[in-house]
């Protein structure tokens, strides 16, 4: 389970926040933006990885399977984009599982009191670029309401970005100074708390 959810974390991390906006509009016109976003989440898997140097197959296979998932999905152009994104996200997890199966021995660098809680924060920014995608579907279907989609579109893209940077920081920190570091704890215990604060305003 810990070597999973790493990899998951890995992934929405690449994914969402790391995807930049012109990372998405380069990988949309050049084969050098496909291979770019496939070696952010290659450098995305090792970082998160124990011995990233003895376990390379796995960053390795991310970046290749990434790249040509990626590849057909732009060039079969599947509508609609909603869709589009579950599908991808599907076979992305599927992958991800199937490594997690086969390479027993490797783990993931964080602990379980830090790698969880960030893979819930993760799925904040995940499911808005989802919202986001939802807003396009609906630009594309109902006419009148274009220029209005489209505006929330980018919001939606803007504040999943946002809500995503401080993500990759906090894991960077606790990646490299270490669990017992005061401030990687400090940040880790205020995601925890927004993740209870907002799972109790839900109920």
């Amino acid at each position: 389970m810990n070597l999973l959810a790493t990899l998951l974390l890995a992934h929405m991390i690449a994914d969402f926040p790391l995807q930049l906006n012109w990372v998405f509009q380069l990988k949309h016109r050049h084969w050098a933006g496909l291979l770019l976003h496939a070696a952010i989440h290659a450098m995305t898997t090792a970082v998160l990885l124990r011995n990233p140097f003895v376990h390379w197959p796995i960053p390795t296979t991310v970046c290749v399977v990434h790249f040509a998932f990626d590849w057909l999905k732009i060039r079969i152009d599947f509508k609609p984009l909603s869709i589009a994104f579950i599908l991808d996200q599907m076979a992305h997890w599927l992958v991800l599982i199937l490594l997690a199966t086969r390479v027993s021995s490797a783990t993931g660098a964080l602990s379980p009191e830090h790698l969880y809680p960030a893979l819930a924060y993760a799925a904040l920014p995940a499911l808005l670029m989802f919202l986001s995608v939802l807003s396009k579907d609906l630009q594309q279907s109902v006419s009148n309401m274009a220029g209005w989609s489209s505006k929330r579109t980018a919001q939606l893209v803007r504040v999943s970005h946002l809500l995503g940077y401080p993500l990759v920081i906090a894991v960077l920190i606790i990646r490299f100074a270490g669990p017992k570091n005061v401030i990687a704890d400090f940040i880790a215990r205020i995601g925890v708390c927004l993740l209870a604060g907002s799972s109790g305003e839900q109920s």
